[in-house]
């Protein structure tokens, strides 16, 4: 893949943005992701001289290789559901990478007025 298709990795504020953009969530869900990442923003690196961190030790951690969900992502990549094999569920959902590619519920449940999420 050449260099100048590859998605943009990290995680910063415009990607947060986007992020937020992307999912089809509340308002009050909106406003407790954007307070955790302005708590994010202002707590910073930790340290060797930090006592709950000395002894770990993170220079291997490359926070800047990471990267937030794509919206059409999850959809091709659904993992095989092994618990379920042989069982006969009354509902199930799926979500991949913090998207949610599969809902089900049982006809007969939801005629009772079961339900599931």
């Amino acid at each position: 893949m050449p260099a100048e298709t590859l998605p943009a990795v990290g995680i910063n504020k415009e990607a947060f943005d986007e992020f937020l953009a992307s999912r089809d969530e509340p308002d009050w869900l909106k406003k407790h992701r954007e307070s955790a990442w302005a708590e994010f923003e202002s707590l910073g690196m930790p340290s060797m001289s930090d006592e709950e961190w000395m002894r770990t030790d993170i220079r291997l951690f490359k926070l800047n290789r990471y990267a937030l969900p794509l919206p059409g992502e999850a959809a091709a990549a659904e993992p095989h559901a092994l618990l379920a094999d042989g069982v006969d569920l009354g509902g199930r959902t799926a979500s991949v990478n913090s998207h949610s590619v599969r809902e089900e519920l049982a006809d007969d449940l939801a005629a009772k007025g079961v339900l599931f999420g």
